[in-house]
This record gives C-alpha cells, sequence and structure tokens, in this order.
C-alpha cells in the first residue's frame, strides 16, 4: 500500500474543500467528384484540426468550421484529404462531409485503406460560394500492423483551462516523433468561474466559458469549443493522433452512472440529460471513434495494437458501469472520532461487495478476452489507458506527525480524516482503492 507525505495530503485537503459527419472516404488517390452546392456564407477554421484512434489502416481526422452566421441553418460541404507529403500533392485517401448547427458545425471521418506504420498529412477544405476556405494543415500515422517497432506515446490528463497555461501541450507540440497522445481524462472540467481553478482564472485572466458551471449541451459545446481554441492545444493536436476517454469532469466530478458528486437534480435537472448532453458533446468535438453498434452511447472502451510491440486498452469508468459513489467525507460528516473506526468497518464493507464495479460486467468481459488474446498473440505490453490512481494509497498517520496546533487548525475534509488517519485504509474511494 502506498503511503503519500502529510504535506501532500493537506494540499489535497484544501484542493477537494457523436455522431459522426456524412463522409464518403475514398482509399485511392483519386479525387472524388463533388457537385454540392456551395456555402453561401463566410467561414473559417477556428479550433484546429486533429486527428485520433489509429489502427494500422485508417485514423480518425477531426474539425470545426466555424460560420460567420453561426445561426444558420444551411449546410455547410466540406473535403478532407489526407497525403502522404505535407505539401499535400500525392493523395491517399479522400472524404466529403456536411455540417451543420445540429452537430455545432464540426466534422469527423473515418479515413480508411491507409498503409500500416506511415507517416500522414491531413487538411480540411470548406466550400463556399466566395471561394475554397482550408484548415492548417496537420500530421498524423497510422499503427504498426507487425513486427515489434518502438512505441513513443505522449501521456497527459487533468487539463483545467483556468488553473494556467498549456505549456504542457506546447511541449508536445514540439514532438516529431510520436505514435500517439494518450489523454486519460478531464480535457475540460465543468466548473463555472466560481468553481475549482476559478480564483486562478479570475488571476491570470483566463476564465471558463461560459461563466457558470455546464449542464446543458449548449454550455458543453461552448465549453469543449473554449478549449480547442487554446492555440497550445491544437498545436499538440497537430503533431500526433490522439487516444482519449473522458474522466469525470468532462460530465461533472466523481460521477458515476446514475449520478454524480457535483450534480444537483434540484437545480440542475435529471442526471440522465445531463450525462447524454456530455457524452454528445464530446463524441462531436473529440477525434474518437464513435461506440460500436450494440453498445450504449457512453461505451467508447475500445482496444489498439501497435504491432507485437503493445496493445492499448482504453478505458471508460465513468458513465456505463460504475456503482453509486461511496466517499469519506459524506461518510464520516458527524460521526464523532471514538466512533470513526466502527464507522470505518462498515463501510469498508459496503466498499468491498462483489457486485460494486468500475467499467461494469460488460467491459469487464471485454477487457478479460482482449488482455487474455493480447497475450496469447504475443503482444510485448499490455498498456491500459485508465483514469484513476490503480494503486493502495492510504493516508499519513496525522494523529502522530500532525501537533496539537496544526490539529486544531484542520477544518472540513482534512478534520475529519485526522482520526481515520491511523487507520491505515484507503482514503480516496473515487479511485480503484473503492472497487477492490
Amino acid at each position: 500500500m502506498s503511503k503519500i507525505s502529510r504535506r501532500h495530503f493537506l494540499g489535497f485537503g484544501a484542493g477537494a474543500a457523436g455522431l459522426a459527419a456524412c463522409a464518403t472516404p475514398s482509399g485511392s488517390n483519386t479525387q472524388l467528384t463533388d457537385s454540392r452546392a456551395p456555402y453561401n456564407g463566410a467561414v473559417s477554421f477556428d479550433h484546429g484540426v486533429a486527428s485520433g484512434d489509429p489502427l494500422s489502416d485508417r485514423v480518425i481526422v477531426w474539425s470545426r468550421v466555424t460560420p460567420a452566421d453561426e445561426d444558420t441553418q444551411s449546410p455547410i460541404p466540406v473535403t478532407v484529404r489526407i497525403c502522404t507529403d505535407p505539401s499535400m500533392s500525392i493523395l491517399a485517401a479522400e472524404a466529403q462531409l456536411d455540417t451543420s448547427a445540429a452537430r455545432d458545425f464540426t466534422l469527423k471521418a473515418d479515413m480508411e485503406g491507409l498503409k500500416p506504420d506511415t507517416e500522414y498529412f491531413y487538411q480540411f477544405t470548406a466550400h463556399t460560394t466566395a471561394g475554397d476556405v482550408t484548415s492548417p494543415v496537420a500530421r498524423t500515422r497510422t499503427a504498426a500492423a507487425s513486427g515489434k517497432p518502438p512505441v513513443k506515446f505522449a501521456v497527459v490528463s487533468c487539463s483545467n483551462f483556468p488553473f494556467g497555461y498549456f505549456n504542457v501541450y506546447d511541449a508536445i507540440s514540439q514532438r516529431g516523433d510520436l505514435d500517439a497522445v494518450i489523454h486519460l481524462g478531464d480535457y475540460i472540467y465543468e466548473y463555472g468561474v466560481d468553481g475549482y481553478g476559478g480564483q486562478t482564472g479570475q488571476e491570470i485572466g483566463r476564465n471558463h466559458e461560459p461563466p457558470m458551471e455546464i449542464v446543458t449541451l449548449g454550455d458543453y459545446r461552448m465549453r469543449h469549443a473554449q478549449y480547442k481554441a487554446d492555440p497550445m492545444l491544437q498545436a499538440a493536436h497537430a503533431v500526433a493522433p490522439w487516444i482519449c476517454t473522458w474522466d469525470d469532469h468532462e460530465s461533472a466530478n466523481n460521477s458515476y452512472r446514475t449520478g454524480a458528486e457535483n450534480h444537483q437534480p434540484e437545480t440542475e435537472g435529471n442526471w440522465s440529460d445531463r450525462k447524454q448532453a456530455a457524452i454528445q458533446a464530446y463524441l462531436e468535438w473529440m477525434p474518437v471513434r464513435d461506440p460500436q453498434a450494440g453498445r450504449t452511447s457512453g461505451g467508447i472502451y475500445r482496444a489498439f495494437d501497435f504491432g507485437e510491440t503493445a496493445s492499448v486498452f482504453c478505458l471508460e469508468s465513468r458513465l456505463t458501469g460504475r456503482s453509486d459513489e461511496i466517499a469519506w467525507g459524506a461518510e464520516l460528516a458527524g460521526t464523532a472520532p471514538d466512533a470513526i473506526p466502527a464507522k470505518a468497518r462498515e463501510v469498508m464493507a459496503r466498499v468491498g461487495d462483489d457486485s460494486r464495479t468500475m467499467l461494469g460486467r460488460v467491459q469487464e468481459d471485454w477487457l478479460s478476452q482482449g488482455l487474455q488474446s493480447s497475450v496469447k498473440k504475443g503482444k510485448a505490453w499490455q498498456v491500459l489507458a485508465n483514469q484513476v490512481i490503480m494503486a493502495k494509497v492510504s493516508p499519513p498517520n496525522l494523529m502522530e506527525t500532525l501537533t496539537d496546533e496544526q490539529k486544531a487548525a484542520q477544518s472540513g475534509y482534512v478534520a475529519q480524516m485526522i482520526p481515520f488517519s491511523q487507520l491505515g485504509l484507503p482514503f480516496n474511494l473515487d479511485a480503484w482503492d473503492g472497487f477492490p
């Protein structure tokens, strides 16, 4: 069982107080004939371009075309081309897409017929009566189909816009050797300007849009648009395909199948409506392959092979199978210090119930079969793209390490955890510790 330091624990306590666009792909070097009427209006590409979910013969490409008239109901015809050279002269595949307000003018296509382990470049072109408007050109690559080539990933998570600038994304954009960027979740955060990170945002002039906590489909779309407008994030998307999954903040803090810690039905409506709005906006705005037929809309768990080097299993641990939350803050509220050990034993009995699940039985079976298949095929690594800590973590014994003055100065969550900490139990039941 891992232990965290007293300073780290006190700091934690303070912090705690899809739909695909219509596409007609072509895998040949022959350009498609386009008889669609051009859009009568001005457009721009304000949110960059992105690629994702690389397989050995295909990759998802994404962008968003922004009409000057955001209220337009007319479809906008777009062509995306993928080439083997950055000058976009040697065509490998092409697709025709139409987008509209129905999908927030986002674009996404699964470009098929590509060669394994190959670098490609792609670009979107919107067709208007005033002429064609092009997006930036970006790099992507397919996964290896065989062999054991070296594989390089950049791994990121928890990118809260108001907390600071996206310097790590800028560093990623300087790399030209990445096979993929893996984002483990919390690509966006749901809080308003008065929520987590809001004070820092106020200090540096980097506030969330819209300013309130996001709840509706329009809210989630606007928040995704704000993040995608960041130049450092755009640059990171432009250098490699991304493999993304969500954690909780793409919907609401500490979310689970039937609710979330940061969802109050009496003021924020039905959780299912909010969850579906969050899922729809994510599938519209992210370069991810939509869930397979027969799965729920949130079933984005999927796997990627990089030759015989690695299998990457990208998990969904929030919205489709996770059991209801058990949290020490709520469980210990109002409990007298001398009664905490007995209360903790009762809680841990519920935590250890066999019926509790983070992934859901369907996904567990999928993962089990996938791991066995990967080993049988001789893949060297089985990698979990997993959102939360997969380790047993206990707090320090604050009864021994804090002075009487320090104990008296604590309040809220940390004050509750002072007598609890001497029990040696896991303190974060939102992670895998809560689903043993």
